[in-house]
C-alpha cells in the first residue's frame, strides 16, 4: 500500500481515536494498524495466524501499535468470524472485504477507522442500517 505522506500523518494522529485502521484497496489487499486491543480482536477473526512483527509500516506509529499487510479475499477463503458480525455485502468489489472486516471488529469491541479512496470513515455498526 503506497500511503501518502499526509494521509500517513493523519493516520498517526487517528491513532488517539481508534484501536484498529484499515486501508483496502481496489483488489481487497489491506492495510491494518492496530494496537494491542485491535490486535486481539483481529486475531479473534481469523483462524489463519497473522504475525504482527512482519508489518514494514509500522515506523511512526505510537509504541503500542503494529501493522501488517493481508489479501482479505485470501485468508477469509479460510475459516474466520468475519460473517456472523459482518455479513456479505451485496456488492462484489473486492475493497468490501476490508468494510466487513472494519464491521466485525467495531462489533467485537474495537474502535475501527478506514480509509477508502482517500476518504476517512469512523465505522459504527449502528450508523450501517
Amino acid at each position: 500500500m503506497n500511503t501518502s505522506d499526509k494521509a500517513n500523518n493523519k493516520i498517526v494522529e487517528l491513532c488517539e481515536h481508534c484501536d484498529v485502521f484499515i486501508e483496502t484497496d481496489e483488489n481487497g489487499d489491506a492495510l491494518i494498524l492496530a494496537n494491542g486491543q485491535g490486535r486481539q480482536t483481529i486475531n479473534a477473526l481469523f483462524d489463519a495466524p497473522i504475525d504482527w512483527d512482519l508489518g514494514e509500516s509500522s515506523k511512526g506509529l505510537p509504541l503500542d501499535w503494529k501493522s501488517i499487510e493481508l489479501s482479505l479475499p485470501r485468508i477469509m477463503a479460510y475459516d474466520h468470524r468475519v460473517s456472523p458480525l459482518a455479513p456479505e455485502c451485496r456488492s462484489t468489489e473486492a475493497r468490501d472485504y476490508g468494510l466487513r472486516v472494519a464491521i466485525a471488529a467495531e462489533r467485537a469491541g474495537s474502535r475501527v477507522i478506514t480509509l477508502v479512496d482517500g476518504e476517512f470513515k469512523v465505522i459504527s455498526f449502528e450508523n450501517l442500517h
